[in-house]
């Protein structure tokens, strides 16, 4: 508890200093795929998005809404919070605990659909991470999982980053011993992938 009390501390200092001026506010909104599990706070992905954004001309602060273990589940319970933020847009990055868990793909959709709609009801543009499920799991299930990101960026009309792991996953040179997390090389690759889906987004 105290962890996400100074979470949310640290990011409402960081909406007072925007609020007043013409930056855009991006809100990563994840587990710890965002949140920068196992690398430097720097080398997070919040972290170089932003500063790639910034590079290329953007005036542009990426939140780092991510929490280590999150599932979609607890993301119900946090999105108002995101909404708090005021964000220009909303990176979803949630769904690969649950699958982790075996989560039915129902449920999982069913909590997406919530934070989804609220946000499209807070007039905030999404771009939304799925993940892929491995053959292992069943062809019912893998299909269901797969395209329940597909179904759910079409009807809130989110930009759909259909794999966050992209060019990454299964990667020795880009991934953490647990093959399970992206190190900092392969955040930069990730970051390079989904960009042109985060252009797409702030420039509609």
């Amino acid at each position: 508890m105290t962890r996400l009390l100074a979470f949310l501390l640290l990011n409402w200092m960081l909406v007072s200093q925007v609020m007043a001026n013409d930056t855009i506010v991006i809100a990563a909104f994840g587990d710890s795929l965002t949140s920068g599990f196992g690398v430097a706070p720097k080398d997070s992905f919040p972290a170089q998005l932003e500063r790639t954004l910034r590079a290329r001309g953007y005036k542009v602060i990426v939140y780092n809404d991510g929490i280590n273990g999150d599932t979609t589940d607890r993301g119900v319970f946090r999105y108002q919070h995101v909404i708090e933020q005021k964000p220009q847009l909303v990176i979803i990055e949630l769904g690969a605990n649950d699958y982790l868990k075996a989560v039915e793909p129902a449920r999982i959709s069913k909590n997406l659909e919530t934070i989804m709609s609220a946000f499209s009801q807070a007039n905030i543009p999404m771009v939304l991470a799925g993940m892929k499920a491995s053959e292992d799991v069943g062809y019912d299930y893998a299909t269901a999982y797969d395209q329940l990101f597909v179904n759910l960026a079409s009807r809130y009309h989110a930009e759909l980053y259909p794999f966050f792991l992209e060019g990454v996953y299964n990667h020795g040179d880009l991934m953490q011993p647990d093959g399970l997390h992206p190190n900092a090389r392969g955040v930069s690759v990730i970051v390079k992938n989904i960009l042109p889906h985060i252009e797409s987004s702030i420039q509609r």
